[in-house]
């Protein structure tokens, strides 16, 4: 978690970058430290920590539930095979379903932190206005529904199934 508290300028700028000249429109920054500079100017030194409550929840949910599961399931298929470690297939098996595990639980941190970087870039009665991330998790469960909070991973999962 303290690792995100460093990072989250960079994770804003990412977003930033990746939004900026969606739908046609002109790009917004020419390089990651024109997008530094302009998000400073525009929205002062907490501009490029936006979304940070949603970045630490994110860590809090996912890496914990992934961490978890994936060391209880290690730990069973070795008490299975009389404390031998499992092969490759069995790694990676124990892998997808810690990592689809984690991504479940934390995909509503996730779909909060985007929309808490990306909305300085939103002209002032577009922006959302999140003050933290339960605010976020609360507005969009009351205002779009709470299957929204998973509406990207249902899309990833109806998508691998076809």
């Amino acid at each position: 978690m303290l690792a995100t508290c460093f990072v989250q300028p960079l994770d804003v700028v990412k977003n930033r970058l990746q939004l900026s000249g969606e739908g046609g429109a002109p790009r917004l920054y020419n390089s990651s430290f024109d997008a530094i500079r302009a998000i400073y100017v525009k929205e002062g030194f907490n501009g490029l920590f936006a979304g940070l409550s949603a970045g630490l929840l994110r860590q809090a949910t996912y890496t914990t539930t992934r961490l978890g599961i994936y060391t209880t399931l290690l730990d069973r298929v070795r008490a299975r095979n009389q404390g031998e470690n499992p092969n490759f297939a069995s790694l990676l098996a124990i892998g997808l379903v810690a990592g689809g595990c984690g991504a479940v639980v934390g995909t509503p941190a996730e779909i909060s932190l985007i929309r808490m970087c990306a909305d300085g870039r939103l002209p002032k009665e577009q922006q959302r206005g999140y003050t933290n991330v339960f605010n976020a998790l609360s507005r969009i469960t009351k205002e779009e529904g709470i299957a929204t909070l998973w509406r990207v991973w249902l899309l990833y999962v109806i998508f691998q199934l076809f």
